[in-house]
């Protein structure tokens, strides 16, 4: 009854830049869920090389660019309405000569390859969109320099929202999304685990491993 259910077609889809940029002035407000994330990440500096997987509209990356002030951050990102909103984003910010936009699918295996290798490959609130983890986290950590690290932030299946009768997209994603416990056997069965899991308040979760 608590089963993660898969939905292809939750992720968020704008026919113009402007739409995205409406997305982008709602989801700022939510910010603040970037805060413990960011905050169990200050043992990495420093990171000179840094890739996002979906990097939406650049809220994260934002985040990003001013906590690692000296690194320079390719973002991956499907949509290119939202990496147009991205770029524009991060240009008003005073952060967008840092930041290289590719338009492109992270669960494409020679995408990722053809980007290199990375101080630290992270990714907010999009590991839930994958029907399954295994693979993309292999990907991901495959794009990690030895010695570099991976960090993942994701949203955690909690029984208080997953019953909400509603099929809005936060409540959508919920119900894609992981168990700790589920990732834990995920991470360990594709050969990281000694990766770190670690619940976050109030209904998120995040991943961080080491490379070397």
């Amino acid at each position: 009854m608590f089963n993660r259910i898969i939905n292809l077609e939750q992720e968020e889809s704008f026919e113009s830049a402007e739409e995205a940029r409406h997305y982008a002035a709602h989801m700022e407000k939510f910010s603040f869920m970037y805060n413990d994330f960011l905050a169990a990440l200050k043992d990495l500096n420093p990171c000179q090389t840094m890739l996002e997987i979906g990097a939406g509209t650049g809220l994260l990356t934002y985040r990003m660019a001013q906590k690692f002030p000296s690194a320079k951050i390719t973002a991956l990102e499907i949509s290119p309405f939202m990496a147009e909103c991205g770029k524009d984003y991060l240009a008003k910010k005073g952060v967008g000569e840092r930041v290289d936009w590719v338009v492109g699918d992270a669960g494409n295996p020679e995408v990722l390859s053809s980007l290199g290798k990375f101080d630290l490959v992270y990714s907010g609130l999009a590991l839930h969109h994958f029907p399954e983890a295994g693979e993309p986290l292999k990907r991901f950590y495959d794009a990690v320099a030895d010695g570099g690290a991976m960090a993942i932030l994701d949203l955690r299946r909690v029984w208080w929202l997953y019953w909400v009768p509603s099929k809005e997209g936060f409540f959508t994603s919920i119900k894609a999304s992981y168990l700790p416990k589920e990732l834990r056997a995920i991470l360990k069965n594709n050969g990281m685990g000694h990766a770190e899991v670690r619940r976050l308040f109030p209904f998120l979760m995040m991943v961080k491993v080491q490379k070397g």
